[in-house]
């Protein structure tokens, strides 16, 4: 679901800059499409980032629980 999101946003965000990249001169719709655009691209690097986080601390918490569970029980996954 995440990942439709960043793909939504980002061929949105696309579609935006080529609609406004057809204008001949720079005036202030362009500059405004140009920041959304860059906006838009920080915020999907942010949440690749927030989710990388979140799947390296969910795979070192079950690391740890194998590791500190008594007997051996990583046989059974």
């Amino acid at each position: 679901m995440k990942k439709f999101k960043i793909t939504t946003a980002t061929l949105l965000a696309s579609i935006l800059v080529l609609a406004l990249s057809s204008c001949d001169r720079d005036g202030p719709a362009e500059q405004a499409g140009e920041r959304i655009d860059d906006a838009m691209e920080d915020a999907g690097e942010a949440i690749e980032d927030m989710r990388d986080s979140i799947d390296d601390t969910f795979d070192n918490s079950r690391d740890n629980t194998f590791d500190n569970a008594p007997g051996d029980t990583t046989e059974n996954y």
